[in-house]
């Protein structure tokens, strides 16, 4: 570093320029190239990630479509009260107590239930919607998006895809409902 210094014509005690700095980071072609894709890898994942990218409707369109998956979790989460309620009642014996934990699981039951239709009838509308985009490779992104819960990294490698490729099929199915929705 002296040697390097010193041919700059600086001194050793003072800090290194910026461009030098660089150099003795990225001094090997190696690293320049390791550089070089991690920064194209930063923008292409800020590209592709950030919601500033996607219009008003694109990101009402995506929580429109995730509202399966968010009722999927609250339909399991009202199955294990549920089932725990089942499990208070099968343990309890005849007495004051027993008609309360009754009461308390036939309310579960029918909580349950309600939410079930309600959770059939939201995945029936998403699953007309993903079957009208007419093209096979988006509506299995689709399915396995907004109905499996899977990631984009999950898809492509399921579809022996890339998540880039998978990215740009999903913004291609988003756009192709927008302008079906504006018809």
């Amino acid at each position: 570093m002296v040697s390097r210094m010193a041919h700059n014509h600086e001194t050793v005690g003072s800090s290194p320029t910026p461009a030098t700095n660089n150099q003795a980071i990225f001094g090997t072609p190696v690293l320049r190239k390791m550089h070089r894709l991690y920064r194209r890898c930063f923008l292409l994942c800020k590209f592709i990630k950030g919601s500033e990218n996607m219009t008003q409707k694109q990101n009402k369109l995506i929580k429109w479509l995730n509202r399966a998956l968010y009722a999927e979790k609250k339909l399991n989460a009202l199955k294990r009260l549920t089932e725990r309620d089942k499990k208070r009642a099968k343990d309890i014996s005849v007495g004051n107590n027993a008609e309360k934990v009754l009461t308390t699981l036939a309310a579960s039951e029918e909580k349950y239930n309600r939410f079930l239709e309600k959770y059939n009838n939201s995945r029936a509308e998403i699953e007309k919607t993903i079957e009208s985009l007419h093209d096979d490779k988006i509506e299995a992104i689709f399915i396995d998006r907004y109905l499996n819960n899977m990631t984009t990294e999950q898809i492509a490698e399921k579809m022996h895809y890339s998540v880039i490729t998978i990215e740009r099929y999903h913004k291609k199915g988003i756009e192709k409902l927008i302008i079906s929705d504006n018809d």
